[in-house]
């Protein structure tokens, strides 16, 4: 297939469907509100490697109920398992705890063009990308205006994966175990 038909998907991302059913070795399914690479339309998953979970949302510590205030210019600092890399993982994940919207500036999505912002439903979990960890096993996000900076791991939305922000009182961000 070509690339703008084909979406990589880091192990450890929720998404949250609309609807699936098996055609085959594949599970044809299509997403709640996400658009990849534009299209909002049917995706195929070989089965052998995606799990279909019915299960309520688990709610998690947003940012803000996680980092002290002021919100203005602090950062978010987790300790993450190093051994994640050599699995190929991640290291941490952003989860919606009620739909949101991420965005290419940390500013309200009703001032945004619509190329730049992409909803979240909730209960979706996004494998994040990160910097190396520290000495300590420790990564770090700033925290600008109310939002969490983050980039996303082998994931585009709108053909961005790099700077989006999410709203700190809508999403946590833990680390992968």
């Amino acid at each position: 297939l070509p690339s703008y038909l084909k979406q990589n998907i880091p192990a450890g991302t929720l998404l949250v469907l609309q609807s699936y059913g098996i055609e085959g070795d594949h599970i044809k399914f299509s997403l709640k509100d996400l658009e990849f690479k534009g299209y909002r339309s049917n995706w195929y998953a070989y089965e052998p490697h995606i799990a279909i979970i019915k299960e309520p949302l688990r709610y998690v510590k947003t940012v803000s109920e996680t980092v002290p205030a002021p919100y203005d210019n602090n950062s978010l600092t987790l300790t993450v398992n190093w051994g994640n890399i050599w699995y190929q993982q991640g290291l941490v994940k952003l989860i919606a705890n009620r739909d949101t919207v991420i965005k290419q500036k940390p500013i309200d999505s009703r001032w945004l063009d619509e190329s730049y912002k992409q909803d979240i439903p909730a209960g979706t979990e996004l494998v994040l990308l990160t910097n190396k960890p520290d000495f300590y096993n420790r990564v770090t996000f700033p925290i600008e205006d109310w939002h969490v900076k983050f980039a996303l791991k082998e994931l585009e939305f709108k053909g961005f994966g790099w700077n989006w922000y999410a709203y700190i009182e809508h999403v946590g961000v833990l680390p992968i175990s």
